[in-house]
């Protein structure tokens, strides 16, 4: 379980240092060496954000902490995690990191706010799904002769997601019934959209929202 600072009240939340980029809206993430206040978004999502779901268990939260409601995860891993090299290797993500615990604000916040209509952000998902893990892939590209740590969230068969903007349809949709309606997904590896930054625009998340910003970071 990762270490977060639980609010005593939903109505006083409290900041989680994280600062992150992306070069683009599927990029993964690249933490920085230095720690920033934890962003808060929104609460003006486009029109087309789905509305809360009723059917959810507001039991389900407690103070700033979201349990989830499904999982369809079944201990996936990298297909090559153990043929690693110096240069090329996988490493499994801490529930403390900063990389973990951004997957556990972004989604919790956006859960928050779609599913149980709170915009007092921010909240977190008390941790991934059962059966997801999260790897960061340290690799060295002879273009760039620079280290650099991708990092992939596995979880459901056949998929993985490469940044939390990525996986944060699928959360809602985990939320809201899950793997009872496989048909009702949005996110990019089960939805019809085929594009990160048109969901970004539809259903308000950070990143890219226009083809042509090639500069945007959240």
């Amino acid at each position: 379980m990762p270490t977060i600072d639980r609010p005593s009240s939903r109505r006083d939340p409290s900041a989680l240092s994280i600062s992150s980029t992306e070069d683009d809206a599927t990029e993964v993430i690249e933490i920085s060496s230095t720690s920033s206040t934890s962003s808060r978004h929104s609460a003006t999502h486009s029109s087309s954000t789905p509305s809360p779901h009723s059917n959810t268990p507001h039991n389900l939260v407690l103070g700033h902490i979201i349990s989830w409601a499904s999982s369809d995860g079944i201990n996936t891993v990298p297909e090559d995690l153990h043929n690693g090299s110096h240069t090329r290797y996988y490493e499994k993500a801490q529930p403390g990191s900063r990389t973990y615990q951004k997957y556990l604000e972004q989604v919790g916040t956006h859960v928050a706010q779609t599913v149980f209509g709170y915009t007092d952000a921010p909240y977190f998902m008390e941790d991934l799904p059962t059966g997801y893990s999260l790897y960061g892939l340290h690799s060295k590209p002879e273009s760039s002769g620079k280290s650099r740590v991708d990092y992939y969230l596995y979880g459901p068969k056949d998929k993985r997601f490469r940044s939390p903007n990525e996986f944060t349809m699928h959360a809602v949709w985990l939320m809201g019934g899950g793997p009872h309606n496989p048909e009702l997904c949005k996110c990019i590896n089960c939805g019809t959209m085929g594009s990160q930054i048109l969901i970004n625009r539809t259903y308000g998340l950070p990143g890219r929202q226009d083809p042509k910003d090639h500069h945007h970071h959240t």
